[in-house]
């Protein structure tokens, strides 16, 4: 899965690549598309992130995510247009299109790694959220509580046990499907310790409680 987001912003040719990691054929193919080190490269390894490609990753899909990086005027009215470096914009685009083209037409099928990752690993990547509790929600969900597609490994989701596939209701209990979604893996709320209820399959509801992590 390659999946662009953020991307109108290159600065001194920096291009954070997302997921590096994710199989093993990805360095070379992208080693070989910037044969010219025309960018910066800044590959992390992490497939989880704070955008679309992470349900697919936690579907052990291998994945690439390119990003410029974050800005003051992010999520803000003053994000305008004339502020796009479209230059830049069209290189990353020709870049990705090329490695996306090349995977197409690659005669096999990208091998998955599961990537040893620590919360926060993104680092700049994160858009500033200070606190992550570690989970990639299942959006594709309209129904009661909160279903959880993945689970960052040693993050504090997984510590508190829980697991991908449960269905989880808010922190003080209501059903309300935003409730815990807000807080999975953007750490809006610093210092969020609030517990909540799940619902393993076949099972009765159970409690948990999880203090999220600072990311690093």
């Amino acid at each position: 899965m390659v999946n662009l987001d953020m991307v109108g912003r290159l600065t001194n040719r920096a291009l954070t690549v997302g997921g590096s990691g994710t199989s093993g054929a990805w360095a070379g193919l992208l080693s070989r598309h910037n044969a010219d080190s025309a960018l910066a490269l800044q590959l992390n390894p992490d497939g989880f992130g704070p955008s679309d490609h992470a349900a697919f990753y936690g579907k052990d899909i291998p994945v690439l995510f390119f990003f410029t990086g974050v800005h003051g005027d992010y999520h803000s009215p003053a994000d305008d247009a004339d502020l796009l470096n479209y230059d830049g914009l069209e290189q990353v685009a020709r870049f990705a299109h090329a490695v996306a083209a090349d995977i197409i037409q690659g005669t096999e099928k990208p091998a998955f790694v599961r990537v040893q990752s620590q919360p926060g690993a993104m680092g700049g990547d994160s858009r500033g959220f200070a606190v992550t509790l570690g989970i990639v929600p299942d959006y594709s969900e309209s129904s009661s509580g909160m279903k959880i597609s993945g689970v960052r490994a040693n993050g504090a989701a997984e510590k508190a046990g829980l697991k991908t596939g449960e269905r989880h209701r808010g922190a003080r209990g209501e059903e309300d499907p935003l409730d815990l979604r807000l807080y999975g893996d953007s750490g809006r709320a610093e210092g969020w310790r609030r517990g909540g209820r799940r619902r393993p399959a076949g099972r009765k509801p159970m409690s948990f409680k999880a203090t999220m992590e600072k990311r690093r």
